[in-house]
């Protein structure tokens, strides 16, 4: 997590008054003036229902930026402003990791941030994965969840955490875990770069390949094992070779399946 305890107090200092500005507009609470009855004198119930307003008008943002009310900055109000690409919908956490948890939509992984109370101790005693409906919201470059949800009662079965697992694993392998709404900002690797292997480890997989050929002579099962050995140097120049061809890396993989299969009946014949 970059977002810094200084970015944390300034993303309050910036959200407040634009919530305090929607009060006004909208009239939820007519009551509250200023941020100090804002902060103080709504109950968290309340202050998320004046939270969901500023989300279902947008528009008014536009309105806080263009009219600058509160005389902020131009980097400021531009930070402001990329809340419009904000995120609203229902997902699974799927994983907690350290000061920031993975959401799940669809086939979509979003690593998010928290702002104030890390995820584990807000959902604590709650099994993964959590159904909620949410806000995702740009900010520093990355994403944030500003602390109001809504919890869905649900409990799921392992198929549901199975296909939220590989849809995860999916993602991560293919560098797609989205970290930011801001192409600019976003440390993924470009769509479509290919990823050079280092020279080095080609020769290793090579030299590995040209001994294996030359294991012979042993046991049966002593020459199973050389099998999968042969047959996983194979697959690895192969892979290496030819990475996109789908069908050659079926195969190769296919024959190493084979040779784990012999090697398995091979230890079941042998009397120990």
């Amino acid at each position: 997590m970059s977002i810094t305890r200084e970015d944390v107090e300034e993303f309050f200092k910036l959200v407040l008054p634009l919530q305090l500005f929607v009060n006004q507009r909208k009239k939820v609470f007519p009551e509250i003036t200023d941020l100090s009855s804002l902060k103080n004198e709504l109950s968290i119930p309340e202050k998320g229902k004046l939270r969901n307003v500023l989300w279902e008008n947008p528009n008014l943002i536009d309105e806080y930026v263009s009219t600058n009310p509160n005389n902020l900055s131009t980097k400021k109000l531009e930070e402001i402003d990329k809340w419009k690409s904000f995120k609203k919908g229902d997902f699974f956490i799927f994983r907690f990791l350290k000061d920031c948890a993975i959401f799940m939509e669809g086939a979509d992984a979003y690593l998010v941030n928290h702002l104030r109370e890390p995820f584990e101790t807000m959902f604590s005693g709650a099994n993964l994965p959590i159904y909620v409906k949410a806000i995702l919201l740009p900010y520093k470059g990355e994403i944030v969840f500003d602390g109001f949800c809504q919890v869905y009662n649900m409990s799921f079965g392992s198929g549901i955490s199975q296909n939220l697992r590989e849809d995860y694993m999916k993602a991560k392998q293919n560098d797609r875990i989205i970290t930011s709404f801001e192409p600019q900002a976003s440390d993924l690797p470009e769509k479509g770069k290919k990823k050079v292997l280092d020279p080095v480890m080609e020769k290793i997989v090579n030299d590995i390949l040209k001994a294996s050929s030359k294991l012979k002579g042993g046991t049966a099962v002593q020459n199973a094992f050389f099998g999968v050995l042969k047959s996983s140097a194979k697959a690895s120049e192969g892979i290496i070779s030819n990475p996109k061809n789908r069908g050659e890396v079926n195969a190769l993989a296919r024959q190493i399946c084979n040779a784990c299969n012999r090697m398995i009946k091979a230890i079941e014949r042998e009397d120990m």
